[in-house]
């Protein structure tokens, strides 16, 4: 195991053999062979080499996942609390996009969108996608914050192959190869190609 044991509950740092975590539900790497971890409320990075350092702690209520951009910042969607935060190199948070406690549908800029994130993912230009799961949607954030759908539509349930925005059931979790995006959904997995 690169680190922490499934014997060991907490929320230490430390080496391979003595960190410790308390539930871990999301993860990215860098290309330097480092982890970054969501860890219950906490931000946790793992060297190549399994030692666990705390980078953030603050409250979230539902992380639900985690991306990162070409600048080193780290971005994690709380499903729960509706929004997208955003964390420096520093280990600074602020919310990105959505605003904390607000619900609903609604494209927008930063604090004026309304959204579900769960699953994130950037694409080569920064751009972040976002599985909206509560709105049966996939939304575009770009890097100033614009939200836009970008498949499904609002209001519609249920799977719709062909033409974009189709109809989505559910979507969970997002994956980006090339300009293929992979959405997974409660009971399949559905492919676009050259996706906005």
């Amino acid at each position: 195991m690169l680190a922490g044991s499934a014997n060991r509950s907490g929320s230490v740092d430390g080496d391979e053999l003595t960190a410790s975590f308390s539930f871990l539900n999301a993860m990215v790497a860098d290309n330097h062979g480092n982890l970054y971890v969501l860890d219950a409320g906490a931000l946790r990075a793992i060297s190549s080499d399994g030692k666990v350092t705390t980078l953030k702690q603050w409250t979230v209520s539902y992380p639900a996942g985690i991306a990162l951009d070409s600048h080193g910042y780290i971005y994690a969607s709380d499903v729960q609390a509706n929004v997208v935060y955003r964390i420096s190199p520093q280990g600074e948070a602020s919310i990105f996009v959505g605003e904390s406690g607000a619900s609903g549908y609604a494209d927008g800029i930063g604090a004026a969108a309304r959204l579900s994130a769960q699953d994130i993912v950037f694409d080569d230009e920064d751009n972040l996608y976002v599985a909206d799961g509560g709105n049966n949607v996939i939304r575009k954030v770009t890097p100033d914050g614009v939200v836009t759908t970008v498949i499904g539509t609002p209001g519609l349930y249920g799977f719709m192959p062909g033409p974009l925005p189709g109809v989505l059931k559910k979507p969970t979790g997002v994956a980006l190869s090339g300009r293929t995006l992979y959405v997974s959904m409660q009971k399949g997995v559905a492919r676009v190609s050259n996706v906005p």
